[in-house]
């Protein structure tokens, strides 16, 4: 839940602005060169009531060459490119640092329409992406601690088969030694039921770590479901394209190795029960 009230408290901040659209440059004969659209802030005692969220260029045929969207403290968020069917994509974080370069073919990429407060939602969308690599981490951390349980296991099961092996052995080889060896199997069998006992209690709380980690990936889908119905009952709509189709992947690949890790923890459990047998 400590990842899920974040999401809250930045779904909580989402405000709608008026917006104002404005033919900002034209060509000679008069035909639209570039369209900016402005918000108007709640503050008009500001010395600028307006800030740019969007600006469309077009060549002189009306075909649209360029898109820009704008954070609120005025530097660009992101501009689109586009030529011969093909939209190169840039995006810059809202302190001006560039982020990483795509390229779209335009039949497979929807154009923003006009939205409102594209930069607020745009840092909510980043937030829910950041709280996904968090819980990312956090599995990636329990894995290396299977693993390593995993190795420790194997080893001890080795050498457990290895003492059990010698004491049947010795045991054929020299009867006069019976009770000596009777008394090494048992100390050798309570101290694989010692380690066994411990190995279940670790197995118990990586178990629970992995279900509180599928329950938290769970509210996690519900949040996004409800900012997906949020955006989709706004008059506004945001081009929210991408980023649902990035989260999505991310959750499924979270859950697949959720699912890969109890697996695991199942096939260690049985080889100790195997070797305990």
């Amino acid at each position: 839940m400590k990842f899920i009230l974040p999401i809250l408290i930045f779904l909580s901040l989402l405000l709608s602005k008026e917006t104002i659209t404005e033919v900002t440059e034209t060509y000679p004969d008069g035909l639209p060169k570039e369209v900016t659209v402005y918000a108007l802030v709640k503050d008009l005692s500001e010395n600028n009531p307006f800030i740019p969220l969007q600006k469309y260029s077009y060549d002189k045929d009306g075909n649209l060459t360029k898109y820009r969207e704008y954070w609120e403290n005025g530097k660009q968020s992101k501009e689109l490119q586009i030529n011969r069917g093909r939209i190169v994509e840039r995006n810059w974080d809202i302190n001006g640092r560039p982020k990483k370069m795509n390229q779209y073919s335009q039949d497979e990429y929807e154009i923003p329409k006009v939205i409102s407060s594209n930069h607020e939602n745009e840092q909510t969308m980043d937030e829910i992406l950041k709280l996904i690599d968090q819980i990312s981490i956090e599995i990636e951390n329990s894995n290396n601690k299977i693993s390593n349980n995993y190795k420790l296991i194997v080893k001890e099961s080795e050498t457990i088969s290895y003492n059990n092996q010698k004491v049947v052995d010795l045991g054929n080889s020299f009867k006069v030694f019976q009770k000596s060896i009777d008394s090494l199997q048992s100390n050798l069998k309570g101290y694989l039921k010692d380690e066994i006992s411990s190995m279940d209690n670790d197995f118990y709380s990586l178990i629970n770590l992995l279900d509180n980690l599928e329950k938290r990936i769970i509210e996690l889908e519900l949040d996004i479901a409800s900012l997906n119905e949020k955006l989709n009952n706004n008059d506004n709509k945001i081009d929210y394209k991408n980023f649902k189709r990035n989260s999505n992947k991310k959750i499924e690949d979270l859950k697949q190795e959720i699912r890969t890790l109890k697996n695991e923890i199942k096939q260690v459990k049985k080889m100790i029960d195997d070797n305990a047998d």
